[in-house]
């Protein structure tokens, strides 16, 4: 928090709006002043705080807040009421930008980091300053730049492009592993897209160098599932199975699917039929919880989707103990492997998970002062906390039907569904790719933020 403040230039103005006479928001609106207070104590002199509440049936209110940029939103009843229409939202205002803040109460406990998260990005946008992550280029990576998104010809958005747009603060530029050549330390993070061509033990011990450097983030968008022109995966892991099990997090050479998994329509001649894909695997984040006092990279994104996913297994031992190592998002108990993964629509419509069938983890995270990937030695140790994060699908930044339509040259069918995919999906794997950014973007303090 007194990092954030240590960098305003001028006032920063944090507005809370909240319904009053609501009993079920008093935990939420008592936490949520709790967490302002923190920040308007660090400096009360350049951090301002007004508290707005807004009554049930003042008009006048509402009006303001939601001049604000504040909605009013519905909020489940005290012990199974009736739902009821309601604000909870902080408005931050600084320079000329406004950053407007619509605040769960169930996740109260997540408050301070989510202020402390938009103050940030709030005086990086404003004081004109830019957060550069490293994409690692040059072994046919997927990267973030491709037009994947929807299955529309021409100039269609990438990851890449909806980011800078929606969040100009953060830059994702493509970086070359060079042989010999530290990796620029100056980056805000490092991330690895699903490559088609092997890491060699130079591309791994720089990306391990980058890591040891201490206060770094490293992110690893990838799985066993190697696609090729047909359209059909063959398991490969590239080499980056040596580096990621040094850390204590093991890719296996799987396909994960799940009977509970996504549901699209696919619009016939007559009627619309719902087929559901074993591989587009919905997935749960973990809690932050127990020895995890910090927040974890997905804790603001709940469910989402994991497009042919591998599991991944943990050991802890490979890292000293103070080291964390811990999943951070699972499958549903009816996940299993996938024999033949593929692209093709009535191909994949047909995929089922076989036995044995369980829980997965698919996404996991190691974070403390990390040992090399590539000694057992104490002393090889990152010079202070470094974070590895694995989400275990290559196919997460993109749309897994536009990227079939148009990479792999597929139908009608594969576009249709892009369509599909692309309305009820990406507003979420955008959000996803974001708070994944915001995590590594965050120091060790702000991820440490909670209410108790």
């Amino acid at each position: 928090m007194a990092r954030s403040v240590d960098r305003l230039r001028s006032t920063l103005t944090i507005e809370r709006y909240a319904t009053s006479e609501r009993r079920a928001l008093d935990a939420a609106v008592r936490k949520l002043d709790g967490s302002i207070a923190k920040f308007s104590n660090v400096d009360s002199k350049r951090v301002r705080v007004t508290m707005n509440d807004v009554g049930a049936s003042d008009d006048d209110a509402k009006a303001r807040a939601v001049d604000a940029g504040q909605t009013e939103r519905r909020f489940p009843g005290k012990d199974g009421g009736a739902d009821f229409p309601g604000f909870l939202g902080v408005t931050l205002r600084y320079g000329e930008m406004t950053s407007a803040l619509h605040l769960d109460p169930g996740r109260s406990d997540d408050f301070a980091l989510e202020l402390a998260v938009a103050i940030r990005n709030l005086i990086a946008h404003a004081n004109g300053e830019t957060l550069r992550f490293g994409v690692v280029s040059g072994h046919g990576e997927l990267g973030l730049h491709g037009g994947y998104l929807v299955a529309a010809a021409g100039n269609v958005p990438s990851i890449k492009s909806v980011i800078e747009q929606a969040f100009p603060y953060y830059q994702l530029i493509d970086v070359p592993l060079e042989q010999g050549r530290a990796m620029d330390g100056n980056l805000t993070g490092v991330i690895v897209t699903q490559p088609k061509q092997s890491y060699s033990e130079a591309d791994l011990r720089a990306l391990d160098s980058y890591v040891l450097a201490g206060g770094r983030s490293l992110t690893v968008f990838a799985s066993a599932a190697s696609f090729g022109s047909d359209g059909h995966s063959t398991l490969e892991l590239h080499g980056l199975d040596r580096l990621l099990e040094g850390y204590g997090i093991v890719m296996n050479r799987d396909t994960i699917g799940d009977s509970e998994a996504l549901t699209l329509s696919v619009q016939g001649s007559e009627r619309v039929t719902s087929l559901t894909f074993a591989g587009l695997v919905v997935v749960r984040a973990a809690p932050r919880t127990g020895r995890a006092r910090a927040a974890l990279p997905l804790h603001a994104s709940p469910d989402f989707v994991l497009p042919f996913p591998s599991s991944l297994t943990l050991l802890a031992d490979r890292q000293p103990a103070d080291v964390i190592v811990e999943a951070v998002a699972s499958t549903s108990r009816s996940a299993g492997p996938i024999a033949a993964p593929s692209l093709d629509a009535a191909e994949a419509a047909e995929a089922k998970p076989t036995s044995p069938t369980g829980s997965r983890v698919v996404a996991a995270v190691a974070r403390g002062r990390l040992r090399s990937a590539f000694s057992v030695k104490p002393a090889e140790r990152a010079r202070s906390s470094s974070r590895v994060l694995v989400i275990a699908s290559g196919l997460f930044p993109v749309n897994p039907f536009a990227y079939a339509a148009k990479a792999l040259g597929r139908g009608d069918v594969e576009r249709t569904l892009a369509e599909h995919y692309a309305r009820t999906q990406l507003t979420s794997t955008i959000l996803t790719v974001k708070h994944v950014l915001d995590w590594m973007a965050s120091d060790e303090d702000t991820l440490a933020c909670r209410d108790e």
